[in-house]
């Protein structure tokens, strides 16, 4: 086992020998410290993808058309001023029958893309 050990020990003795040192150039030091300062550049500041106006436009959507689905169902006219009527639209939703398999697999894969986004932020927390 020693035997092993000394002859690879003899080699790399033997290889660095013949490789020899190298001195680095003379301007060694700027060049590192260029390098250092192109890679500390200011970071950009955190931009979401969608911006607050945007969530504001994509809830007012959200809202306006339950509201709209709202009005459409009622049986009685909306009346907003008193002797204007709204005509209202009959419009039922039709019921999905899914099997119960089906609403096992739906409910997991929403708890699954649900809970991607909580469980990155976190572990870039900690």
């Amino acid at each position: 086992m020693e035997q092993r050990s000394n002859r690879k020990d003899e080699l790399m003795q033997k290889i660095l020998k013949e490789a020899g040192t190298k001195k680095p150039s003379a301007d060694f030091r700027k060049n590192v410290m260029l390098s250092i300062q192109a890679q500390l550049q200011p970071i950009s500041p955190y931009k979401p993808l969608i911006s607050k106006n945007g969530w504001i436009i994509i809830s007012a959507i959200f809202i306006l058309s339950i509201l709209g689905l709202v009005i459409i169902n009622m049986e009685k006219p909306l009346t907003l001023i008193s002797g204007l009527e709204f005509p209202t639209i009959n419009f039922t939703i039709p019921k999905l029958n899914l099997s119960q398999w089906m609403l096992y697999g739906f409910a997991s894969l929403s708890l699954f893309l649900i809970e991607i986004p909580f469980l990155k932020r976190w572990l870039e927390r900690h």
